[in-house]
């Protein structure tokens, strides 16, 4: 190889090396999902629901699917339906964030009721509590967590209840993040609550189930009426800017 050929080699490697470290920059901007279940008729199999990231999840009763613009999403009808990831949460435990977690969802509730819960595991049992969920009371959305930092013994768990009020039937993009020191609750891209109450690892409990579509534990069973449409965990905490960009990319959904 002459020298010009040699010169134009190293510059050629230069560059495609930037541009690759460039790509993987904008590529991780925001953290990956551990589990990501979409809710659309290619992905069940009978009542089965296959996870595109970690655990499978199971359908009580065969689910009805309602199209929309930009795709589909399932229907919870209330009336004693969930989807059961496992019956007790020790079984996928090594799939579930730790210390630091995002989880999110694109969701329609029909019916708002004082407990409800799109996803989580679980126990809110008289005074102990444990675990943590995605859902919503009455007609606000909602981000319950109990960590080892506020634990008095047989967990507390503190339920951040968003500002804003959702209208029944309409989708929305909502998103929790616990960094390990504050929880936060987001709207359709906007902070609609935050709390300092818990810190340290996630608490979870000794059993519980891991369900999605209802709010369980040992002695409630609440489930929700509404639609589903996607469901992403994380085990980082995101940035603001990220959970907007989110959702960003369905807004026509809301």
């Amino acid at each position: 190889m002459n020298k010009t050929k040699s010169m134009m080699f190293k510059l050629l490697s230069a560059v495609a090396i930037v541009v690759a470290s460039s790509l993987s920059s904008l590529a991780h901007d925001g953290p990956d999902p551990i589990i990501h279940w979409q809710f659309k008729t290619s992905n069940i199999k009978q009542n089965l629901v296959q996870a595109r990231l970690g655990p499978d999840a199971t359908f009580s009763h065969p689910p009805t699917f309602v199209n929309d613009s930009l795709g589909q999403s399932a229907r919870f009808n209330g009336r004693g339906m969930q989807c059961v990831v496992a019956e007790d949460f020790k079984s996928v435990e090594k799939a579930l964030p730790t210390k630091e977690m995002t989880v999110s969802a694109w969701v329609a509730i029909d019916q708002p009721i004082e407990y409800g819960s799109i996803v989580g595991t679980f126990q809110d049992n008289g005074d102990e509590e444990t675990g943590w969920l995605l859902g919503y009371r009455n007609s606000s959305f909602c981000f319950a967590l109990a960590s080892q930092g506020a634990d008095d013994g047989n967990g507390k768990m503190t339920y951040l209840t968003g500002k804003s009020k959702f209208e029944p039937g309409k989708m929305y993009h909502i998103a929790a993040v616990f960094d390990g020191k504050k929880m936060e609750l987001y709207v359709n891209g906007k902070l609609d609550g935050d709390s300092q109450h818990q810190s340290g690892e996630i608490l979870y409990p000794s059993q519980a189930p891991f369900v999605i579509g209802a709010y369980r534990d040992d002695n409630e069973f609440e489930p929700m009426t509404g639609r589903i449409r996607e469901v992403s965990i994380y085990n980082l905490a995101a940035k603001p800017k990220w959970i907007a960009e989110e959702f960003e990319h369905l807004k026509g959904l809301a």
